[in-house]
């Protein structure tokens, strides 16, 4: 239901939750919602359900340009899709860097990618499903998010799976990479803000991932990077993949993992079935295996 009262207009909520699927959106009823999101300086936490109306860059970047306290904003618009240019990224990046929790459902489409910023986000929390499967977007906001607690994306590819692991990198390999260069000391004053903390990696329609993404290879760049290092994750959960031709060459018993889901993988789970050494394994659910 569209908000229509003048009382709520004048509080100073801190949370806002609704779903607005069924509003026929009109030019009063945007103008309506835009105004209300304009007086709420208050906000903290967002969540807002709607289908395509037609305004919803419009409106994604006047609440996170209105709502200055806003650290949590879960947006599901799945049916629509927002065009962004190449300085319209910067600026939705600027936008988010304080948040603490970014959930976005939607078809993002993109012209070009600006340089990296110079900072790195606060993200904690990151969800971006139904998104395109643009490589170089996903990798772009990637590359910012190395404080990342919960991830979810959706179809990954091996280049972001790679990105994953090389952004999640753990604070002691940074250590021991740098520390032939230089002192204790300054190793830890340079890199201590960069530490990750991964807990929870999501992947959905895992479909084009292979070996290569989760064991790694030699590039041009690199010799790539391995499932390896996510050795503080404590959830791992991995829907609609094709992971046959990984099996045998991940030693599962370096993960640290409570909580493991897998769909549609049967080798996989034959794999863990007969190698899982998981110490600290609480939970394991598999669907669709054959």
């Amino acid at each position: 239901m569209i908000i229509t009262v003048e009382w709520i207009f004048s509080s100073r909520l801190t949370k806002f939750e609704t779903n607005l699927y069924g509003v026929p959106w009109t030019d009063s009823r945007r103008k309506t919602l835009l105004r209300f999101f304009s007086v709420q300086k208050e906000l903290k936490i967002i969540f807002l359900e709607m289908k395509e109306a037609g305004f919803i860059k419009e409106l994604t970047f006047h609440i996170l340009r209105n709502c200055p306290k806003v650290r949590e904003f879960r947006f599901n618009c799945q049916s629509s899709e927002l065009h962004l240019s190449c300085e319209e990224i910067t600026k939705f990046l600027s936008l988010i860097s304080n948040l603490r929790c970014l959930t976005i459902t939607c078809t993002f489409r993109v012209e070009s990618i600006p340089p990296l910023l110079s900072k790195s986000l606060a993200l904690e929390v990151l969800s971006l499903r139904n998104v395109c499967r643009n490589e170089e977007f996903f990798s772009y906001i990637l590359k910012h998010c190395s404080r990342v607690k919960h991830l979810q994306l959706s179809w990954p590819s091996d280049n972001i799976l790679q990105e994953i692991f090389k952004v999640v990198v753990k604070f002691s390999e940074f250590l021991k990479v740098v520390n032939t260069m230089f002192s204790k000391v300054s190793c830890v004053s340079l890199f201590f803000g960069l530490q990750p903390h991964l807990q929870t990696l999501i992947l959905d329609d895992a479909y084009n991932c292979t070996k290569r993404g989760f064991i790694g290879g030699p590039t041009d760049t690199d010799e790539g990077f391995s499932i390896k290092r996510l050795q503080g994750i404590l959830y791992f959960k991995i829907m609609s993949m094709k992971f046959e031709s990984c099996i045998n060459l991940i030693d599962y018993d370096v993960l640290e993992l409570e909580h493991l889901e897998i769909c549609g993988a049967a080798e996989l789970t034959k794999e863990i079935a007969r190698e899982c050494q998981f110490p600290h394994l609480k939970y394991l659910k598999c669907v669709n295996i054959n």
